[in-house]
């Protein structure tokens, strides 16, 4: 997986254009599944040069929330055991209102919710899963760089 990471950075690298080289960005990223954690964090790191703070679940995420810690991104999964993303995002609304990705592999997000999501925060994004890189690099450098 990590091979696949250095062949797409190298391709990204080609256009200069995709990546984003300014001061170090804090993000949490909340998701149950270490393996995506882990590749969002390699993502992160190679392209943006962010610092990643990790949450294997929504109440590690809303802790890290309550510490007081200023993240310049927020990236969540929908589903995951104790707080789903959105209570997250909910916390995070009362928190410090960062900019929040959320990543579904569904349709459940409702309507309602999701103008509520959006007119939070202009830079709030919903991202389907499985997510294209190219997608993903992209709302990230459009956040990162806001």
């Amino acid at each position: 997986m990590f091979n696949n990471l250095r062949k797409l950075r190298n391709i990204l690298l080609a256009d200069s254009s995709l990546i984003y080289n300014d001061a170090m960005s804090k993000v949490l990223v909340i998701d149950d599944e270490k393996d995506i954690v882990d590749m969002i964090e390699t993502l992160l790191e190679l392209d943006f040069d962010a610092k990643v703070v990790k949450a294997y679940n929504g109440q590690e995420a809303v802790d890290a929330l309550a510490s007081g810690e200023v993240f310049d991104l927020i990236i969540s999964d929908v589903n995951m055991p104790l707080l789903k993303g959105p209570e997250v995002f909910k916390q995070n609304s009362t928190a410090g209102n960062f900019p929040f990705v959320l990543m579904t592999g569904s349709d459940e997000l409702d309507q309602v919710f999701l103008n509520e999501f959006s007119s939070a925060n202009p830079n709030n994004s919903v991202i389907a899963k499985p997510w294209d890189q190219d997608e993903f690099l992209q709302t990230m450098k459009k956040i990162l760089a806001a």
